[in-house]
C-alpha cells in the first residue's frame, strides 16, 4: 500500500468523525433553540427567537452539506 492513499483514508476518516461530531452539535442546538419560548431569548440578550433559529438552521445546512460532499 503506498504512504499517500494511507494518507488519504486517515485524512478521510478524520474529516467524516470531525463533520459527524459538528452537525450531531448543530442538530442539538437548532432543536434546544425550538425548544425554547421566544420570551426567554429577549431576556437573556438583544437577539431574537427568530434569529437563533435562522443562524442555528444556516448551520444545520452548512453542516448537512458539507457531510454529504
Amino acid at each position: 500500500m503506498d504512504g499517500r492513499i494511507l494518507i488519504y483514508y486517515v485524512e478521510t476518516g478524520i474529516y467524516l468523525v470531525l463533520a459527524l461530531v459538528a452537525l450531531a452539535l448543530e442538530v442539538w442546538a437548532f432543536f434546544d433553540c425550538l425548544r425554547h419560548k421566544a420570551n426567554a431569548f429577549e431576556a437573556v440578550s438583544k437577539r431574537t427567537k427568530t434569529f437563533w433559529l435562522a443562524l442555528t438552521g444556516g448551520a444545520l445546512a452548512v453542516g448537512v452539506l458539507s457531510l454529504v460532499s
